[in-house]
């Protein structure tokens, strides 16, 4: 595998970055039934973005080439900005 060690390190740090986020925020509030949409973004995104880098090192490409990791990467960030825009209109 030839991946530059400064793309490893920014992707890790977005997916942690995300991951710490969501566990924060689903521990902070009771869990609801109904998902609204921008949790659901959130979880489609990471989903997708662990199943590309899971593919990408399959595959042993670049992990900018594999496009479900960059639609995940999109539906993570678009879903957290949801979840941030709801928190502070709601209250």
């Amino acid at each position: 595998m030839n991946f530059p060690a400064i793309e490893l390190a920014i992707i890790g740090i977005i997916v942690i970055v995300i991951g710490i986020i969501f566990t924060i925020y689903r521990t902070r509030k009771k869990p609801k039934k109904d998902f609204k949409t921008s949790t659901t973004f959130l979880v489609m995104g990471v989903i997708w973005v662990i199943v590309g880098l899971i593919y990408s090192v399959v595959r042993e490409t670049d992990i900018f080439e594999i496009g479900l990791f960059n639609l995940g990467l999109i539906f993570a960030l678009a879903g957290l900005i949801g979840l941030i825009i709801e928190k502070y209109t709601n209250e």
